[in-house]
């Protein structure tokens, strides 16, 4: 992964350096406007001879494509952690980021990864969970609203 703004492979994605900035600064901006923010978490894990392990950068940069085809223009997507990617969702409250949720659920339970996947999603607002972007990271990621199990291509696609 790169520290640059955006990654290589998809100028879309923030890398963690850019939208760790960028999740702070949004949430200053809601909380000058008395506004609403919410974050969105997408984990994402494999299975690999038995042990469940964080899913590589190309399932990530995967995932991301299919959310990107998702997303509002003024949506943020980076990448947070390990096996993790986080959406902004600017001006938009919990009950809201949950119909996201669903429909981003949807979406990437209709794709065909590389390799079989496991993917939560987790969703926390402010100022509703948190107030700041660490702990809004952490109740998102704390409570999982959907989850899935991809199946991958089998060898013979």
């Amino acid at each position: 992964m790169t520290l640059g703004s955006s990654t290589p492979q998809n100028p879309k994605l923030l890398a963690p350096t850019a939208f760790k900035f960028v999740l702070t600064r949004e949430l200053r901006h809601a909380m000058r406007a008395n506004g609403c923010l919410s974050l969105v978490t997408i984990e994402t894990t494999r299975d690999l001879g038995g042990t469940t392990v964080t899913a590589d950068d190309q399932t990530m940069h995967e995932i991301a494509q299919v959310l990107n085809n998702e997303m509002r223009d003024r949506d943020l997507l980076g990448l947070s952690d390990a096996g993790t990617l986080s959406l902004v969702l600017r001006s938009t409250d919990y009950q809201r980021s949950i119909r996201v949720v669903d429909r981003l659920m949807s979406k990437l339970e209709q794709h065909t990864f590389q390799t079989p996947v496991q993917i939560a999603l987790g969703a926390a607002s402010y100022p509703t969970h948190a107030m700041g972007a660490e702990s809004l990271k952490r109740w998102a990621v704390s409570h999982p609203v959907a989850a899935t199990l991809s199946s991958g291509r089998s060898s013979g696609d």
